[in-house]
């Protein structure tokens, strides 16, 4: 089966595109901060990544870093005004780790505040297209791509298009054995880790009946249980959406690439 669904994919292969740093926009609505992906105060981004706050509504804000007036690093980062003569403002992050800021003249007020949460680069990256996938262990999914496990634990998959562009569009879910800590298995373009030579699928979107599995508007999420007798491997999981003319050359979108390490 996996080697039927690679063939297609050979006929694809053009000009691949390497992951690009991204800006992750953030609004200023009345008195909150709203990520654009998230819908939360929230903004998970990768180091080398851009944040960008714009002005909609609400009076006349700032963006500044620190937990608040009694944080000794209160502005150390940044500390802009962002109102209708500056509406927007924008940070790169030198580091990984977690950046909080507030809003000065409505945070005792109304509490607006935010948070920036930094990543590592991804160990295996995916595509850069509009397609995330989370992992987690007997817990919910997240972004960190290596993540360690044992026999009988549940593995949460999550995978959503936050902005949209695959949206409806079929899914497959890729798994295969790999050495802990790597090699990852060597895929027909680049930034795939799922091949035929011992890959799997968990999840097959394109079914002969036509009855097929899509990426939904709230994300999908699925459930596995981790086998028996793999101690001291990894799997790999990747998730892959064919979608010609949608996804970047040669449009086949494939999210970052997880290890699951499995201790015992």
């Amino acid at each position: 089966m996996l080697r039927r669904l690679m063939l297609p994919l050979v006929a694809l292969i053009a000009t691949a595109t390497l992951p690009a740093q991204m800006t992750h926009q953030v609004d200023a609505i009345g008195l909150s901060f709203v990520d654009q992906t998230s819908n939360t105060n929230v903004t998970t981004i990768t180091i080398g990544d851009t944040v960008q706050w714009n002005f909609v509504s609400g009076g006349a804000h700032t963006v500044t870093s620190g937990t608040g007036f009694s944080d000794p690093m209160m502005g150390a980062l940044f500390n802009s005004p962002l109102d209708f003569s500056n509406p927007t403002v924008s940070y790169t992050p030198t580091a990984v780790g977690v950046i909080d800021y507030f809003c000065q003249p409505h945070l005792l007020c109304c509490n607006m505040v935010g948070q920036i949460i930094v990543l590592a680069p991804p160990t295996y990256p995916g595509s850069g297209d509009d397609l995330t996938q989370g992992t987690g262990i007997n817990g919910t999914a997240n972004p960190i791509d290596v993540k360690q496990g044992g026999t009988g634990d549940l593995l949460t998959i999550s995978v959503a298009s936050p902005g949209g562009t695959l949206l409806n569009k079929p899914l497959l879910i890729g798994a295969q054995l790999m050495p802990q800590g790597g090699p990852a298995p060597v895929g027909v373009i680049p930034n795939l880790y799922i091949n035929d030579q011992g890959g799997i699928l968990l999840v097959n979107g394109i079914t002969p009946l036509g009855l097929s599995q899509v990426i939904l508007p709230q994300g999908n999420t699925y459930g596995f249980i981790l086998p028996g007798g793999l101690g001291g491997n990894s799997i790999m999981i990747q998730t892959l959406v064919v979608a010609p003319g949608v996804a970047l050359p040669p449009g086949v979108a494939r999210s970052n690439g997880h290890e699951i390490q499995i201790l015992f």
